[in-house]
């Protein structure tokens, strides 16, 4: 029996168009990135997406981006001016989606899609590859939170998952998830996320606050743990100014939960991250879930402060021995991390100087779009000589 994937019977729509094989009647290989992703402007992946789209046009590869928004109207027109066509398909991934990207790409040869905050293992993904509507699938796995062992829509998907895509993991801890998951190591690549470093370098002349400044960023949602800093900070005998930022369903319960504690944290909504960890003189990431990577930890790190990060999923090694690592869920272990810092300047110094090397030196985004032009150069070549 066949399963029911939502794009098995694409399989029906015929021969492709004639003329579809390639630009001009080009029979090269075509790039087509598909993230569940809306840009804004300047953000790590706006730049990063935007980057390789542009990078591979230059050189001459058809390539189209699509976006569950396409952003602002002058990132889309900097795109096109470069030959990147830009679409937009409705998010969450279903099967109407998965039918018009089936559509779109119209079964024609040499299709290369590299997919972004779909799934690790999406049926439908997988089906669009199986069926003959792609060439080669890279799916890249950023999702923080549990992976299980998804009830996919029949065994040859179950099965093909391994074989039918390449993965790449933005950590070894997802790596080693998708490993577990049953997938052969060597179809997993690993890239780590990387930021625009140079954003987040702070000037040495700005005055500083008169207290410390410890600073949370992110989703206001429980799995970030925020509600486990805020126990932290009650009762704290050092001194500090507290900034949450960030929003979420979950920021009235932990404005209730600050002033029942009698903690005097700000909560600032969403602002400008580099601006915001510039002042910074701590950062904590008290997550509760798998966390796949960090990218305020990097953040917190590039702009030189003392960053404090929960032991879930890849946290630990994003900060390795530059930041300090306490239990997840532990207010009094992290009361105590974060005491030791605010009444340790040196130490808060020294954490922060060796936190800004290793951004500076693992986690750039050049270094993030370089590996990843590598990878996917390579699976168009491949792709062409398919053709």
């Amino acid at each position: 029996m066949q399963a029911d994937t939502g794009v098995a019977s694409l399989s029906d729509r015929g021969p492709s168009p004639p003329g579809s094989v390639g630009r001009e009647g080009s029979s090269r290989a075509r790039l087509h990135l598909l993230a569940d992703f809306t840009p804004k402007r300047d953000r790590t992946l706006d730049l990063f997406f935007s980057a390789v789209a542009r990078q591979f046009a230059a050189k001459g590869w058809e390539v189209e981006i699509t976006f569950a928004s396409a952003g602002p109207a002058d990132y889309t027109e900097e795109l096109e001016r470069a030959n990147v066509r830009v679409s937009r398909l409705p998010f969450p991934f279903g099967t109407a989606s998965a039918r018009e990207l089936a559509g779109r790409l119209r079964r024609r040869p040499g299709t290369v899609l590299q997919a972004h905050f779909l799934g690790t293992f999406e049926p439908r993904l997988l089906a669009l590859k199986a069926l003959g509507f792609v060439e080669k699938l890279q799916i890249v796995d950023h999702l923080s939170g549990d992976l299980r062992r998804l009830p996919l829509p029949g065994e040859w998907l179950r099965r093909g998952r391994g074989r039918m895509a390449e993965y790449v993991a933005v950590s070894r801890f997802v790596a080693a998830r998708i490993e577990r998951a049953g997938v052969p190591r060597e179809r997993i690549r690993i890239i780590e996320n990387g930021i625009a470093t140079e954003r987040y370098m702070r000037d040495p002349a700005r005055p500083r606050a008169p207290l410390p400044r410890v600073v949370f960023a992110g989703q206001l949602i429980e799995e970030k743990g925020v509600q486990t800093l805020i126990e932290a900070a009650s009762a704290m005998p050092a001194a500090a100014e507290w900034i949450i930022a960030g929003a979420g369903r979950y920021r009235p319960d932990l404005e209730s939960l600050a002033r029942r504690l009698d903690v005097p944290a700000r909560f600032v909504g969403h602002v400008d991250s580099a601006e915001l960890f510039r002042g910074a003189d701590i950062v904590v990431v008290p997550s509760l879930w798998e966390e796949a990577f960090g990218l305020v930890a990097v953040e917190g790190m590039a702009a030189g402060a003392a960053v404090v990060v929960s032991d879930a999923g890849g946290l630990p090694e994003v900060v390795g021995d530059s930041g300090v690592v306490v239990p997840r869920g532990d207010p009094l272990a992290l009361r105590s991390a974060l005491e030791t810092l605010l009444r340790s300047r040196q130490e808060r110094v020294r954490l922060g100087t060796a936190a800004q090397r290793r951004a500076g030196a693992r986690f750039t985004l050049a270094r993030m779009i370089s590996e990843h032009a590598e990878s996917l150069q390579s699976l168009l070549l491949d792709a062409s000589a398919t053709m």
